[in-house]
Order: C-alpha cells, then sequence, then structure tokens
C-alpha cells in the first residue's frame, strides 16, 4: 500500500512539473490534489471501538439486557426439559 501512495506521488509530481508550463488545455487541472494514503487499520480500530461502546450502552441502560436474559434462561429451561 505505502509503494503504491509512493508511486502515486510520483506521478503527481511529474504531472504538476509538466503541466505547470502547458497552457493549451485551458480546462485540464494544472495541480493534481494529493491523493490521501488511507489506513485500513485506524479505521478499522475506531469502528470497533466504537461498536463495542454502543453495545455496552445498550446492554447497560436499555431493557435489551433484561430480553436477552429471558431468552437465554427459556432457552436454558427447555434444553433441560428435553433431557429429562
Amino acid at each position: 500500500m505505502n509503494e503504491f501512495f509512493e508511486d502515486l506521488s510520483n506521478f503527481k509530481k511529474a504531472y504538476d512539473e509538466t503541466m505547470g508550463d502547458v497552457s493549451i488545455c485551458p480546462h485540464v487541472p494544472k495541480i493534481l490534489a494529493l491523493p490521501k494514503c488511507y489506513m485500513f487499520a485506524t479505521s478499522l480500530t475506531t469502528t470497533v471501538i466504537l461498536l463495542s461502546f454502543i453495545l455496552f450502552v445498550l446492554y447497560k441502560f436499555t431493557p435489551i439486557k433484561s430480553s436477552l436474559h429471558s431468552r437465554l434462561k427459556r432457552k436454558k429451561i427447555i434444553e433441560l426439559e428435553e433431557e429429562t
């Protein structure tokens, strides 16, 4: 990924140098925007942390906790009844 970003940066420099002297095509941009290096790990980490926080808040401060517990208890009771 880093090598790709470096190649894009090198292409941008070459384009900017070449297009700085060209005045034939006025609608063509003279300078390219710098490509951003996309960090997948950073966005993934941020997503996991935010999702964990949201799930914690939902579990702690909403009725989701009681509904989950009742479903689990029901499931355990059904499993116990099937065994006997």
